[in-house]
């Protein structure tokens, strides 16, 4: 079945083998692909189930040449692209899917079962990794759309880094972004359950730093100083399947970024406190009372050998003075909460 022809009537001709010698015709009826209708008889299981379970019962007896099966869905790039990958045609399949585009390749991949053999050619990965690395931070609906789909995709760290960076960078509600993604095929209570998660998560979040800081003012600069620098990290533990995501526990090698981020905040006026100025008490105090979580969660001692290198890729110039004058003090606080 030669592709040509057919490309110039406006189909989308995905050729899934490397000979050439089987081709799959999608569109341009969005509820339609063409097909050979010999085709399926030595096509892989997968590509079977993909296109229709019945496909040959449907059949009124042989046919030769093209007839048109019915889509499992309205997304005939989507198929196209997933047949791609499925059947190692790698170097086609890198089509720059926007982010909602993507929650339909899961859809697709979840519906059929698909997630292990597309996750082994690691296209799936690489789409996600791209329209995350696209999405700017003032823009919450494609990061959500990520996470959705890198939960049904089964990809944990993607599900991971989408849901701290609509955590820290955006301050809810999350419910109203996944009112587009219910409908349409999607589990609507896997969707709900990213959305809630996420919820909870950031409740949790300001809940902890709410205590410790004096105002509201200082409290949102420093939130989203301390969540920028990823003082929490977002964990998928317990599975992707609509139990939702778990804030892990702090470790003690972040905590080198959150003292810099208070720094920040603070500029000068930390150092000052550091040393003797009573400027931003509160901050002072948040930092002890973490330091004291720490040494609580690690037992003590990992703390005191990992405060601070510092990670000069993380400073801006002229900040190393600054920030060596805040790492001294925070071993001398160590040193007192581990006397204590």
């Amino acid at each position: 079945m030669a592709s040509n022809g057919h490309a110039a009537h406006g189909h989308a001709v995905a050729n899934i083998a490397r000979a050439g010698d089987t081709v799959l015709v999608v569109g341009p009826d969005a509820e339609h692909m063409i097909v050979s209708s010999a085709v399926l008889s030595a096509a892989s299981l997968k590509t079977k189930a993909l296109v229709d379970a019945g496909f040959a019962e449907q059949l009124p007896g042989p046919i030769n040449g093209l007839v048109a099966v019915r889509l499992p869905h309205d997304q005939p790039g989507v198929v196209k692209a997933v047949l791609y990958a499925l059947h190692s045609r790698v170097e086609f399949a890198r089509h720059p899917f926007a982010a909602a585009e993507l929650v339909f390749v899961a859809r697709t991949a979840d519906k059929f079962r698909l997630q292990p053999a597309l996750a082994a050619t690691g296209i799936t990965a690489a789409w996600l990794q791209n329209c995350l690395s696209a999405a700017g931070p003032a823009e919450p609906a494609p990061v959500f759309a990520l996470a959705v789909a890198a939960c049904l995709l089964n990809d944990a760290d993607t599900f991971a880094v989408a849901c701290r960076r609509l955590v820290f960078e955006h301050g809810g509600s999350y419910v109203p972004l996944a009112r587009p993604y219910l409908g349409q095929e999607l589990d609507a209570a896997r969707v709900m359950a990213v959305a809630m998660a996420l919820e909870e998560t950031r409740g949790k979040l300001r809940l902890e730093l709410a205590g410790t800081l004096a105002t509201a003012a200082d409290y949102h600069r420093l939130d989203m100083e301390l969540c920028s620098c990823g003082w929490y990290v977002l964990g998928a533990k317990g599975g992707l399947a609509g139990s939702g995501l778990a804030v892990s526990d702090i470790s003690s090698s972040a905590l080198g970024r959150c003292v810099e981020a208070a720094d920040k905040v603070c500029s000068d006026s930390l150092q000052q406190h550091c040393h003797g100025a009573h400027q931003y008490p509160h901050v002072g105090n948040m930092v002890r009372e973490r330091l004291k979580f720490l040494m609580k969660r690690e037992d003590g001692s990992p703390c005191l050998w990992c405060v601070y290198q510092g990670e000069p890729h993380h400073m801006h110039p002229g900040e190393g003075e600054r920030f060596e004058k805040v790492t001294n003090w925070l071993r001398e606080e160590l040193g007192r909460i581990a006397r204590v």
